[in-house]
């Protein structure tokens, strides 16, 4: 553990990158005791490294849950996505629980936009398997907005512009994903917040 290197990312919402040798075993210590419940996301190809991770939790007392998904690009899907969120449904996960990605970048991504969407965002840790999911084309830390706003994007294509099912898809509420809209610059030219119900209602 000597080895280990803690980073401060500053900026509105701060967080710690911690770069080292054999940290899968300091997940709980970055939990915290106020997390109770905690999903691994990973892939298929990572079973067993998930396995190790979920007992671990489970020995340090945490209610640990798997979710399987797709490898590379396919995990990035709303269906992916509505899979976790009813894996956090079923297992009764609050605002102090947590999740963490285990995985490469789409793995990582899809765990970072679950985590942030999950009544209005639950504690995230990402365990990077790749470079490629540590860091965007410019060689820097993704930022969390970029991923919800891939993923909305996403969700607005495949559904073919009709905003009611894609609240539905995305498990938000008509008002929330107006918000993110606003809040991303995807709203249609001249939308009015006036007319977002409309636009809303499909």
């Amino acid at each position: 553990m000597s080895d280990v290197r803690t980073i401060r990312v500053g900026g509105e919402r701060p967080y710690d990158v911690v770069v080292g040798h054999h940290l899968l075993g300091t997940i709980p210590e970055m939990l915290g005791a106020s997390v109770q419940r905690v999903l691994v996301v990973h892939p298929a190809a990572l079973a067993a490294t998930a396995d190790a991770v979920l007992e671990d939790l489970r020995a340090h007392g945490y209610e640990a849950f798997g979710a399987e998904v797709p490898d590379a690009e396919d995990a990035k899907t709303v269906e992916v996505a509505a899979f976790c969120w009813g894996v956090l449904g079923q297992a009764g996960f609050t605002r102090s629980d947590a999740v963490v990605g285990l995985g490469g970048g789409a793995t990582t991504d899809l765990a970072g936009f679950v985590a942030a969407t999950w009544l209005r965002g639950v504690k995230v840790i990402q365990v990077p398997t790749t470079v490629l999911a540590m860091v965007d084309a410019g060689g820097h830390m993704r930022r969390m907005e970029d991923l919800e706003s891939e993923i909305i994007r996403t969700a607005i294509s495949r559904y073919d512009g009709h905003m009611s099912e894609v609240a539905r898809r995305l498990h938000i509420g008509r008002s929330t994903l107006y918000r993110k809209l606003k809040e991303f610059g995807l709203e249609p030219e001249g939308m009015t917040e006036e007319e977002a119900p409309k636009l809303a209602a499909g």
